[in-house]
């Protein structure tokens, strides 16, 4: 299981580079992840990687995962929802639960807290995912390790969804297990 960390080529002093981009379809984007390169290496383009089902995932008895498309219902009035593709684990996590991290009461709970106002902030589902990659692209901006603390010691969050890319391993993983006993 990784991050899809989609990426854009850019000429920085005449050299191409490839910049951190928030993951989105049709814009040519390419993976910056290293696993997902060296196990699918005809497959760089985020447009062609989130539309892979699990068999062309799996390369002889391993299986990858990683980030793909999340329907969001942003508003609970309207049946509405957007398509959003996450970027990291934290992102997919925070999609995952957008509820959770609306209740009240989660204050001085340092990224939980941080999180919850953006939440309170931002008027769309691609408002947030843009608030949330500037955090994690900023130094200092978004700490992972603050965020998997907080949540573990959060009682409420034991209600927490894993994201699909995780479920989706876990099972293909369990599947295995089961099949040779």
């Amino acid at each position: 299981m990784t991050d899809i960390d989609a990426t854009e080529a850019v000429e920085e002093e005449g050299k191409a580079k490839y910049k951190a981009v928030i993951t989105t379809q049709g814009k040519g984007y390419k993976t910056g992840n290293p696993s997902i390169r060296n196990w699918l290496p005809d497959k760089e383009l985020i447009d062609d990687l989130i539309t892979l089902d699990g068999n062309s995932k799996t390369v002889d008895n391993v299986r990858i995962a990683f980030q793909t498309p999340i329907k969001i219902n942003w508003t609970k009035e309207k049946d509405e929802y957007t398509e959003i593709c996450p970027y990291t684990f934290e992102d997919a996590l925070i999609f995952s639960n957008l509820e959770l991290f609306r209740q009240d009461g989660l204050k001085k709970m340092g990224t939980i807290t941080m999180i919850a106002n953006l939440l309170q902030k931002n008027h769309s589902a691609e408002d947030l995912q843009k608030s949330i990659f500037e955090k994690l692209e900023s130094k200092g901006g978004f700490q992972k390790a603050d965020f998997a603390n907080s949540l573990l010691y959060k009682e409420d969050f034991c209600e927490m969804n894993a994201p699909a890319y995780i479920q989706e391993g876990l099972e293909w993983l369990k599947k295995c297990l089961d099949s040779n006993e």
